[in-house]
């Protein structure tokens, strides 16, 4: 008689898949204040960001002023793109004099809102009602006047533990000069409270030129690499912070972000994981004959 595998051990061969949750959008500006916006991104694509989400997306907006603390933190109620509350997960945007020097430095940063000179170009014009939300014109910066303090980064507390895509967003649209520039973005995560971002090996350096501005914006595609980069990164139960930071050198503008979208990567789904359970008990099977 040949023998027979229990049906215990398919069960056991059925592996736990954890649901992702919807992404986590940020924008930086003054419309609305902070809180959350909804947009369209299915009627105005340009609003599904880099990432090429679709539907009704809700944005977290950060806005107003701080000129009194370079180190603050948003613990607000924020939400999901599909408007699900996310519990837990609060903001933390701190300048520096380098990227060893984060939160450490004594200019403020401030968080602006503008139309901006370049707010009508491609991708990052100003959507039309009922989308007028300035996604992606408006943007954090560090606020300095004197090339010393042009470190800008963020921190993101309260993600559950998984893989990420980050997609983020620098772009100054209140810039109208002509000539190029460079920016270099790096993430990487840490235990809360990391204050040194220079061991993030991840780092991309973005170029672009102003001249060009409505061919490099006309798409999402022809923006990468110069408005916009996407860094994949894992968050443990140990380093459970997500941070990002920024940096342009060579005058005041200093480091900035426009928006942010922070995807998680699905696992697999139980479906496929039952698929590969069946597959692995017909080779046990096939080898116990």
């Amino acid at each position: 008689m040949k023998p027979h595998l229990p049906l215990l051990c398919l069960a056991s061969l059925q592996i736990a898949s954890v649901a992702s949750g919807a992404a986590l959008l940020i924008d930086f500006g003054t419309t609305p204040a902070t809180g959350q916006v909804t947009v369209n991104a299915t009627a105005a694509p340009q609003l599904g960001g880099p990432a090429g989400l679709t539907g009704n997306l809700v944005y977290n907006t950060i806005s107003g002023t701080d000129n009194s603390n370079t180190t603050t933190t948003f613990p607000s109620t924020y939400r999901y793109s599909d408007n699900s509350t996310a519990t837990g997960v609060s903001v933390s945007i701190a300048t520096g004099t380098a990227w060893n020097s984060m939160a450490s430095g004594p200019a403020a940063f401030t968080r602006v809102g503008f139309d901006g000179a370049r707010s009508g170009v491609g991708v990052f014009a100003t959507p039309a009602s009922p989308n007028n939300t300035k996604l992606f014109a408006d943007f954090a910066s560090a606020a300095n006047a004197s090339n010393t303090n042009d470190y800008i980064g963020l921190s993101i507390q309260g993600l559950t533990a998984g893989q990420y895509l980050i997609y983020a967003i620098t772009n100054n649209t209140y810039l109208n000069a002509t000539g190029s520039q460079t920016r270099q973005v790096r993430a990487g995560t840490g235990a809360v409270g990391l204050t040194d971002y220079s061991g993030f090996a991840a780092a991309t350096t973005l170029s672009y030129d102003y001249t060009n501005i409505a061919a490099d914006t006309a798409t999402w595609a022809a923006a990468e690499g110069k408005y916009w980069t996407s860094f994949t990164v894992t968050l443990t139960e140990s380093n459970n912070t997500l941070y990002l930071g920024g940096f342009k050198s060579g005058d005041n503008q200093g480091g900035l972000f426009n928006s942010v979208q922070i995807v998680a990567v699905p696992e697999p789904s139980a479906g496929v994981a039952l698929v590969a359970g069946f597959g692995l008990l017909a080779v046990m099977r096939r080898r116990a004959r």
